[in-house]
């Protein structure tokens, strides 16, 4: 097994009831959902634990209804209501990262534009961190490293 098939049979192991359709098509998907992760690190860079637990978080890896299979992100920044495709979140995490310099930072940007995120986004990417570390522990893969620190503020763009 690769990297990214750990990662899926370890969200499925953690997670044996989902909302909806979700698991099912997870299920459904599992080759081309590995796939797109993969591609993630290889086109990239973008560990594949951050690219899977970013995309379930935001869409369960494009099973969410009316998501029409991308994971998170827009086509573009100034398409925010275009959905993209799975490239377009690897894209988009990699660009955050390059900006905020650690994956915390670059989690935190890709849901809410700022290296840090306040409000009613704050719980956000303690949320995911805490998705991959269950992940870790369950698939043996391990954190990525420059995680940074999810808790530090941050005014950085």
């Amino acid at each position: 097994m690769n990297i990214a098939q750990l990662i899926l049979s370890a969200i499925l192991a953690i997670f044996p009831y989902m909302s909806g359709n979700n698991r099912a098509c997870i299920v459904e998907r599992q080759e081309r959902i590995v796939q797109h992760a993969t591609e993630g690190r290889t086109n990239h860079n973008v560990p594949e634990l951050v690219m899977m637990a970013v995309g379930f978080s935001e869409t369960h890896l494009g099973c969410d209804i009316n998501e029409g299979g991308n994971w998170g992100a827009p086509i573009s920044r100034h398409q925010r209501h275009t959905a993209g495709t799975p490239g377009h979140a690897a894209a988009a995490l990699r660009r955050s990262y390059e900006v905020c310099g650690n994956w915390s930072g670059a989690i935190s940007r890709f849901r809410c534009g700022l290296c840090s995120c306040g409000g009613a986004t704050a719980s956000y990417t303690p949320r995911v961190i805490g998705l991959m570390r269950t992940i870790s522990a369950r698939s043996g893969v391990p954190m990525p490293e420059n995680m940074g620190n999810p808790n530090r503020l941050t005014a950085r763009r």
